[in-house]
């Protein structure tokens, strides 16, 4: 009887080990993708706060006369100041791959109203600027159309303010 019972034990040792493998793969995948799409997430919103950051600075400490100049062409190019900062921080954000269907967009504003390309003669108090883009994960997409259709994403949006006094008056 001992030595049948003894039997009987070695042959199910080895199905304890694959039932853990089969788990740990199981709960590690998801976890892995979790983490991955998390970390990404954060990278991009560090570098869009930080793009904004810069625009604000840049906005901020420029000289009353530089930012009286009237922009006159909506490029990043022009010297007008509120483009400048909107270039800076659209160069900051051309290493990110965020994957969304929109590309990141920049909007500074002058005392909580959109600085005008045709600026008046008086001069704000606070610079902000505003980054907003959406990051799309490949991976979780790709698990999202398995099982809910062709047309499914996971997309998440980052919104990135930075506010800075304005140090011209």
């Amino acid at each position: 009887m001992n030595r049948l019972l003894s039997q009987s034990t070695r042959r199910e040792s080895g199905s304890v080990a694959v039932e853990f493998a089969i788990l740990l793969v199981t709960m590690l995948i998801p976890l892995l993708a979790g983490a991955l799409f998390f970390g990404r997430f954060f990278w991009h919103y560090t570098v869009a706060e930080k793009a904004a950051q810069d625009a604000a600075r840049f906005v901020a400490t420029a000289s009353p006369t530089e930012l009286k100049v009237q922009c006159t062409v909506l490029f990043y190019r022009d010297p007008c100041v509120v483009m400048a900062a909107m270039g800076l921080a659209a160069t900051e954000l051309e290493e990110l791959n965020p994957g969304g269907i929109d590309a990141p967009s920049v909007a500074i504003y002058c005392d909580d109203k959109k600085c005008p390309t045709n600026r008046g003669t008086g001069l704000p108090s606070a610079i902000s600027a505003e980054i907003r883009m959406t990051v799309e994960d490949p991976f979780l997409t790709g698990l999202a159309s398995f099982f809910m259709g062709p047309d499914a994403s996971v997309t998440y949006p980052i919104v990135a303010t930075a506010r800075s006094h304005y140090v011209g008056n």
